[in-house]
This record gives C-alpha cells, structure tokens and sequence, in this order.
C-alpha cells in the first residue's frame, strides 16, 4: 500500500471504529480506494466493490446521475434502491481544489446515524479530500515529467529520444521491455475546445481512467491522437490491445464520439530508445484504419499486410505519382468511382467474375462491360500484368489519400475485418 492509501486508510478505520459501522472511500467513478472490514450490515453494491473493485455498470450510472460532485451539503443522505440491491446510505462528496475527487461512505440502511456522526463523517472527508488533492497534484506533475519525457521519445533527434530512454528507464521501475506504441484518434469535435488545457486534462483524466489496471503505462496527447506506451509486451504478458480497447471506449464515451474512433498499434521494440519506430508504425496504421473500410477500429502494423508498402509511400508523400493519371478523372464521377469499384473487387478476388459478381450484386455481363469500358477511357490494359498492378496499387494509395471513397461490398469488409482486428489476447 502507498503513503496515500495508507493515510486514507487510517482515516477510514478510525471512523469506522467511532460509528462502529464499514467506511468505504471510492473514485468518482466508483472504483473503491480503500475500504473497511464490514461492521453491522453490508449490502450487496458493497460486496461487489471489494470482490470486483467496482460495483455493476448499473449503479454506476445510477451514482452518475446524482450529480454528487453538484451536492451543496456535506453529507448527502441515499436512498435505497433494492432493484439494485442497494441500501441507504450517507455519502460525502470529497472535494478539493475546486475537483470532485470521489466520495466517502457509510451504510444507513436504518436512518440512524445521529447529527453528531454525520459531523464526523464530514470531518474525515474533509481530511480524506486533503489528502487526494495533495496526491493528484503530486501525480499530475509526475505525468507532466514523463509526457514530456514521452514526447522526446518520439522525437526526430536520436540523441534526445536516448537522453529521454535512459531517464524513464532509471525512474520508472514498471517500464519493462518490450515496448509497443498504440495510437487513438481523437474526434474533430474534441479539437473545437478553445481551451486548450481543459481539452489536455479531459483526455489525461479519461485515458488515465482506462490505464489504471495496466502499471506503467503512459500516454500523451497530441493534437489529433493521444499516443500509448505499453511496457511488457511480450508474447505471454501482452495486453497491448486490451488496454487499447479500454482507452478507445473511455474515449468515446467522455468525448461522445459514437463508434467512431479507429486506432493503430506498431511493432514490438526491445529498447525504449526505439520506440520511436513502433509510435510510427501506429501512426500509419491509424492512417490505414481511418481510410480504408473493413479494418475494423483498430489495426496492427503486423497485420496490414500490403497496406504496409503502401502507408510508406503515402507517408513519404510519394503516392500521386503511383496512381496512374488516366484513372484521377474517374474518381469526380459517380459513374466514374463505380467502374473503378468494379475494377478494384474485381482485382481484390483476384480477378476471379464469378465472385465479384456475387459481392457486387450485378450481371456478369455489366461486370465484363464495365472492365471494358473501364480500359476504353483509360487507356490501361487489365490484361498486362504491369498496368493491372499499376492500376490496383493505384486504387489503394487514392483510398489512402481521401481521393477515391468507393464502398467495399460488405462481405469484402467482414473478411478483411476478421484478418485485422483480432480478438483481444488474454493477459
């Protein structure tokens, strides 16, 4: 146990044995921090915190929707709630630096703590709230240090992103090879706040939320992405896309983002000092995820397969000049994107009719025409083996650059979604 929790601990157990009751400190989101042994009746909302450290979803929201860190007085009376196995209780908000930081409280099933218990019940939270805001102000400079640190890992100069491994690496003790960086996309909306520190917080508030369980994870926000470092990543001990999956829910869900958020995960590196090669590779990744349909929310550098050669290309800005000219006015006309969707499934079955006919839901015959016509205004021969390369590369790197938007046909999409976005693997 830290100094903190220790010193909240005392707290909690001192109140306990003056009201002779279980005392229980949780986060705002309900996660408990610390707690006593029960004395006198215990619900099952309380259980549930201390055997899964958080109670059901359903109480949760129901917690939320009190709005505790609006309450006025300084212990608010709960009633219960047996839908959700809950009893009444008292709980005080705990505040400080003008931050709701969690609540403390006492189950009141009977209404019998006396005006003289709730005072002490304020007391200790007061003393409880103290003690929080000191240690999140520790932990928020303590993460300015190792974003900072962060940002210099991924910097363009070797010299910096070494100076900044070696600090990490002789200060975090929880920062074990290997490494793997993941990449989230942040939504526009989430860039219109004005202000820029209460938009940085939001997100560090959120990410910090779905990292907890995952020491010494750091992250860092960007302009249009927030940036992961996964330490532990090896084959057995991965959990790189759990907590990814966990940091793009906590994002949608605190920056009301639907499901629209796609993410990136780079490479294994041994040495902190590379991390800068994995922190690229998610960023292509993101690139491949946001642009093309059926990678599903997040993609793996290692499963990108072809798309690998191709985000390399677009990165170095080389892709306008592999898409072959004669195709750039087809993508301005409806008519023009749909002979080019047919030329792109037609290539991606590898230029197998009878199955592009079936994704594409169309004769066999507007298949072959469209083929034909397909070369008649271009010019380029499907029937070469160069110019049909030439002409599929062309298609994928147009997708990457936003120019070419066709729909894949949706069973096109499944198949590419099973091979790119795998299951999260166990710890």
């Amino acid at each position: 146990m830290n100094p903190v929790h220790e010193e909240l601990q005392a707290l909690v157990d001192a109140l306990a044995a003056r009201l002779e009751r279980g005392v229980a400190i949780d986060d705002p989101e309900l996660h408990l921090i610390v707690y006593t042994p029960h004395s006198g009746v215990v619900d099952q909302v309380r259980l549930d915190s201390i055997l899964h450290q958080q109670p059901p979803k359903a109480v949760v929201r129901h917690v939320r929707d009190l709005h505790l860190e609006r309450a006025e007085q300084e212990v608010v009376l709960l009633a219960a709630v047996p839908e959700l196995a809950m009893m009444a209780r008292a709980c005080a908000p705990l505040k400080a630096g003008g931050e709701h930081l969690g609540q403390l409280t006492v189950i009141d099933d009977d209404h019998s703590l006396s005006t003289e218990e709730m005072e002490l019940i304020a007391a200790t939270a007061r003393s409880a709230a103290l003690v929080m805001h000191r240690e999140k102000l520790l932990g928020d400079l303590a993460a300015i240090q190792r974003r900072a640190l962060l940002r210099d890992l991924i910097e363009d100069e070797e010299g910096v992103r070494s100076a900044a491994a070696e600090t990490l690496v002789s200060t975090e003790p929880d920062l074990q090879p290997p490494f793997r960086a993941s990449v989230v996309e942040l939504p526009p909306r989430a860039l219109d706040v004005e202000d820029r520190e209460e938009r940085t917080s939001l997100i560090d508030d959120l990410v910090r939320r779905a990292t907890r369980s995952a020491p010494g994870t750091t992250h860092l926000s960007r302009t249009d992405h927030v940036l992961v470092l996964h330490p532990k990543a090896s084959d057995r001990f991965d959990r790189t896309l759990e907590v990814l999956a966990q940091v793009r829910n906590e994002l949608m869900r605190g920056l009301a983002a639907g499901q629209g958020l796609h993410a990136g995960v780079g490479d294994r590196v041994a040495a902190l000092s590379r991390f800068q090669h994995s922190y690229l590779q998610a960023r292509r990744a993101l690139h491949v995820a946001a642009a093309v349909p059926g990678f599903g929310p997040h993609v793996e550098w290692s499963g990108l397969g072809v798309y690998r050669a191709l985000a390399e290309l677009a990165a170095a800005g080389l892709a306008s000049g592999v898409v072959p000219e004669p195709m750039t006015d087809l993508m301005d006309t409806p008519a023009g994107i749909e002979l080019l969707r047919t030329v792109e499934v037609w290539l991606d079955q590898a230029t197998d009719v009878r199955r592009t006919v079936e994704l594409l839901h169309v004769h066999r015959t507007s298949v072959y025409y469209r083929l034909g016509r397909f070369t008649e205004l271009t010019g380029l021969d499907l029937h070469n083996g160069g110019e049909r390369l030439a002409v599929h590369l062309g298609l994928k790197l147009a997708r990457l650059e936003g120019r070419y938007l066709a729909p894949i046909p949706r069973s096109d999409v499944q198949a590419q979604h099973n091979r790119a976005d795998p299951s999260p693997r166990p710890a």
